[in-house]
């Protein structure tokens, strides 16, 4: 017997309800399905958080709540993931395109509904979920598979770089060439390690949004140059910081974002040139701000922009630059685990800018635990 495939109509408008379940009874496969049905918001929570749902039909205008907030409710308090499709008014495609942001799949404009477009969209809607929730599986045993290889090749590269190094103490008198030779290993091994450590801190962001909280960018800057001091005082550079939002984030995912960001600023220097970063923001529309973080560095040609947030590119030899290449892919994997995204502009010799679009605050949301305050090195 094959398995019924539950749809949950929420509208407040009973006439609009029966019309859509009388739509969607026309399918060939209509003695599969049911229906469940809500005219409030907190009614269709209800049903979406304690019953089998498979599709979601949501009116955006609810006397109880929006669309937008029931998206959001789904999103964070409840482990579950249905496809949502978003019913909205004529002229409301700016809140369509928020809901979709937000984890809508698509939406369907109010009394432009027809048999034939509702049956499409949602099939169409639990086809490309059902595809995504594979991907989204694979990627999870990925990024598993990547924290499980790379947390035990620990503990033997490290072992190879003591030994390394109890080996150099011992051969001071040793043949030159020899000593060289064990040095390199040391070195080599220490590298690889980094390049470990980079690895399991990729791996390990995404994994759980259980820390998600209002956070204060201001206060993740300040972070950001106090672990960053060395090379700020070693170049005699500065980070010049505007006023930032508050946004709804993991604190420590956010700062090693902006760090790798800022540090990539102060590092891809050339000259005699004062390393600077400017680090200011804007609102946008749909509840959500670009961070602008821009340096007067080196820059970067045209062919280059779209491979950098590749896993391991370098654009430079190690021996002018040092780093893993891990960093800009780490960036770009916080800045979509919030729901937003990342890009860059940049010209050789006229320095880089990273756009960074990142959600606002939640009203009742909590407070990210405080972090240190702001170095000496930030304005």
């Amino acid at each position: 017997m094959p398995q019924m495939t539950t749809i949950l109509i929420i509208d407040d408008n009973p006439d609009d309800r029966t019309l859509y379940r009388r739509y969607l009874s026309r399918r060939s496969d209509a003695k599969d399905w049911k229906f469940q049905e809500a005219g409030l918001g907190t009614e269709g929570m209800a049903i979406y958080r304690d019953q089998p749902v498979d599709c979601v039909l949501l009116d955006h205008n609810l006397p109880d709540m929006t669309g937008l907030d029931f998206i959001r409710e789904a999103s964070d308090s409840i482990d579950k993931e249905v496809p949502i499709l978003v019913l909205t008014g004529q002229g409301s495609e700016p809140i369509a395109v928020q809901s979709m942001k937000l984890g809508a799949v698509d939406y369907l404009v109010k009394g432009e509904v027809t048999a034939d477009n509702l049956n499409s969209a949602i099939t169409s809607a639990m086809a490309r979920f059902e595809l995504e929730s594979r991907l989204r599986e694979k990627e999870r045993e990925m990024e598993s598979f990547a924290f499980a290889a790379a947390h035990d090749l620990k503990s033997p590269v490290q072992k190879i770089g003591s030994f390394c190094g109890i080996l150099t103490a011992r051969m001071k008198d040793a043949d030159e060439d020899v000593l060289d030779i064990a040095q390199r290993i040391e070195a080599n091994a220490a590298r690889l390690s980094v390049l470990i450590d980079r690895l399991l801190e990729f791996a390990r962001m995404g994994r759980s949004e259980a820390g998600f909280a209002n956070v204060d960018l201001g206060t993740v800057l300040g972070v950001v140059a106090d672990n960053l001091s060395v090379p700020l005082e070693e170049g005699g550079g500065e980070i010049i910081v505007g006023d930032l939002p508050v946004v709804y984030g993991d604190q420590t995912a956010l700062v090693q974002l902006f760090q790798n960001l800022v540090g990539n600023g102060l590092k891809f220097q050339g000259g005699d040139v004062r390393p600077r970063v400017e680090v200011s923001s804007r609102e946008m529309d749909g509840d959500r701000h670009e961070i602008r973080v821009e340096d007067n560095g080196i820059g970067m040609e045209e062919e280059d922009l779209a491979k950098i947030f590749q896993p391991l590119t370098r654009l430079h030899a190690r021996s002018r630059f040092d780093g893993t290449g891990l960093g800009l892919t780490t960036a770009k994997k916080a800045a979509e685990q919030h729901g937003g995204s990342i890009r860059v502009e940049s010209q050789v010799g006229q320095g880089t800018a990273f756009y960074v679009v990142l959600p606002d605050q939640r009203l009742g949301a909590p407070g990210g635990t405080l972090l240190p305050a702001a170095g000496d090195h930030i304005q």
